[in-house]
């Protein structure tokens, strides 16, 4: 995302230096609460604001990562917890867990 001069948001988008006096504002209100300062091009409405979610790795890949490295009763228990997470009724969940905690249990020498 390229940024947008003042001189660009009036020219080219028909920005008037009003509505760039209050963007101003704006980021002075954001900068006094601590909070994320927008640039002027994404609070006058110019440009979308960029998602820093973009970047996020897909949770599949986070899983793999994550049994690297385990035995293959931690690797069960590591499945058995992800399934009891998604499981529609609350019995199967438990049956689940304990299933979980029995691999973990097998796991430890």
């Amino acid at each position: 995302m390229a940024r947008i001069s003042v001189r660009e948001l009036k020219e080219i988008h028909g920005m008037s230096q009003a509505d760039i006096d209050a963007a101003r504002e704006t980021q002075k209100a954001q900068k006094r609460a601590g909070a994320v300062v927008l640039p002027l091009a994404v609070i006058c409405g110019v440009q979308e604001r960029r998602r820093k979610a973009d970047n996020v790795t897909d949770p599949k890949d986070l899983f793999e990562r994550q049994k690297r490295g385990l035995g293959e009763y931690d690797q069960l228990a590591l499945m058995l917890d992800r399934v009891a997470l998604v499981e529609n009724t609350p019995e199967r969940a438990m049956k689940a867990r304990k299933a979980a905690l029995l691999a973990k249990e097998l796991s430890a020498p």
